[in-house]
Formats: C-alpha cells, structure tokens, sequence
C-alpha cells in the first residue's frame, strides 16, 4: 500500500518536471527574445520549480522507507523536510526577481525608458498560466488522495507560479500597449510575481518547521480523536491525548477509562477497537498507543 502511494506520488511529480523543464526552455527563450523582465522572472521561478521537484522526489523516497533502528517510527520527517528545503529554495527566489525588478524599476524614476517588450511574450504566458493552473489542480488532488504533505507543498508551488504568470501577463500587457510611460509595469509585475512566490513559501515555511518542532494536532483533529475513542462501547473519558505529525502519518497516545471489573482480554478489545476506527478514519499509517485506565482510580485521584 505504502509502496504503491509512493510510486503515483513519484510519478505525479515527474509530470510536473517535464512541464517545468518545457517552460523553463520556452519562458526563458522567449523572454530573452522579447525583452520581458516579467517573463525572464518567470522563467526563473520555473527553475526553481525544477528544484523543487528534484527535492520533493528526493524526500517521497526517503519517506517511505520502513522504520528501522535508527528510525522507529518511520522516515515521514523526510518528507516534511522536503518541504522546508523548497520554501528556503522560494524565499531566495523571490528575493533574486525582487532585486533584478527593483533595479529596473530604479532605472525608469532615474529617467532612463524601458524598450516595450515583444508580442511573443503574450502567448507564452498566456500558455504558461494555463497549463501551471492545471498542474496546480493535478498535484493537489493526489496530494490529498494519497496524503503527501510534500505534493501537497509542491502544488501550492505550482499555484504561486500560475498566479505570478498571471501578473507577468497583466504587466507585460500594459507595458506593450498602453504607452513609453506604462512600461515599468513589466519590472512591476517582476515584483509581484516575487511576491507571490514569497507568500507561498512563508506557508510552507510555517507548517513544514511547525511539524519538525513536533507541535501538537490542530484542536479540531484532537476533538475528533476524542469522539471517535467515546463512541466505542466500554469507553469513558478518552484524556492525556498528545499526538504529532510525522510526514503524511499522525503518531498519536491517549488513556481511555474502562471498567475496572473488566478482565483484561475484554480491556484490549475495547482498546484495539478504538484503534480500529481511529485508523479507518485516519489512514493505516497512524501510530497508536491506548492506555486503559480503570475507572475507579481516575476517581480516587480527583477525590
């Protein structure tokens, strides 16, 4: 099962870099020729994008490794890391395209004039924003069927890059006919796409260290947990839940209540119950820890 989900998580993102090594060639080619700082710039995210997946790849494969001794609980932090690295590789991206726009946009107050970029540039972004759009759409529909937080990082990538395509056409547009004095909407638009790129990195900046740093699951996760442990027959007071998230698998310990004449056979059938319908609702990866308590000491220590 695992293996299998990998392979189609490999295989998406492999799409992915054939479309970006495509755009890469056609957005750099193009904007060269055209005189386009917007679609140079774009052309430059793409690159990025091809690191990214490189990354990715790199972190699926170490992810779904079994655990082994130097690793219990499997290799899912890899994945997470994956992550991290890409919204580093973002952040310095938007930072090289912020530069190279402000030092146009520099250029157009001292009073120097921008050539209008060429015709060609158009359609070239016009294609590129369609075809990041539905790569967006293809990463993030596997990344939630198959769980991978990493294809899941890699479509919002694809999305940032759909959007800065976008606002590379608007600029590149305005720049080529609405006039001399329009033209640093081009380098304008440059700065835009870089701020695109930043916001998407600063999310997955955010999630990716928040896992690593082992922050607990979001309360309505743990509510949940916690519904689910009380509607198995037998159980009272699901409590002392900690969970985390190791890549695309949740680790998870709680204590449940149960009658303290019960025999101990009955207790772990309770529990391994509970178990059950916690991975029918979160995935078999989960990694579960039930405790049983007996009841009546719960209530000896409030008293």
């Amino acid at each position: 099962m695992t293996h299998a989900n990998g392979k189609k998580a490999g295989r998406v993102t492999l799409a992915g870099m054939a479309v970006n090594l495509l755009m890469v060639f056609v957005k750099g080619v193009v904007g060269i020729l055209a005189r386009s700082t917007a679609l140079v710039a774009d052309a430059v995210h793409s690159i990025s994008d091809l690191g990214s997946d490189f990354v990715v790849i790199a972190g699926l494969r170490m992810a779904d490794r079994p655990p082994d001794r130097s690793h219990r609980y499997g290799h899912g932090k890899f994945e997470t890391l994956a992550a991290f690295i890409l919204s580093v590789v973002l952040m310095v991206t938007a930072g090289g395209i912020a530069m190279a726009a402000v030092r146009r946009i520099t250029t157009v107050i001292a009073g120097d004039s921008l050539a209008p970029p060429g015709m060609a540039a158009l359609p070239a972004l016009g294609a590129a924003l369609l075809i990041k759009e539905w790569l967006y759409r293809y990463t993030r529909k596997w990344g939630l069927r198959l769980n991978r937080p990493a294809l899941l990082a890699n479509a919002v990538h694809h999305r940032s890059d759909a959007l800065s395509s976008l606002a590379a056409l608007l600029g590149v547009t305005g720049a080529r006919f609405f006039g001399p004095s329009w033209r640093i909407l081009d380098p304008l638009a440059a700065l835009m796409v870089a701020g695109f790129i930043l916001a998407a990195s600063l999310g997955i900046l955010r999630e990716s260290i928040g896992e690593l740093l082992e922050s607990a699951l979001e309360p309505e996760i743990e509510a949940e947990i916690r519904k689910i442990a009380k509607g198995v027959p037998g159980v009272s007071n699901p409590h002392n839940l900690r969970g985390r998230r190791i890549g695309r698998a949740m680790a998870m310990e709680m204590h449940i209540d149960v009658d303290p004449d019960l025999k101990v056979g009955e207790a772990n059938r309770i529990s391994r119950e509970v178990e059950r319908r916690l991975e029918a609702r979160f995935g078999a990866d989960i990694i579960l820890s039930i405790h049983c308590d007996p009841e009546e000491i719960r209530k000896i220590v409030q008293d």
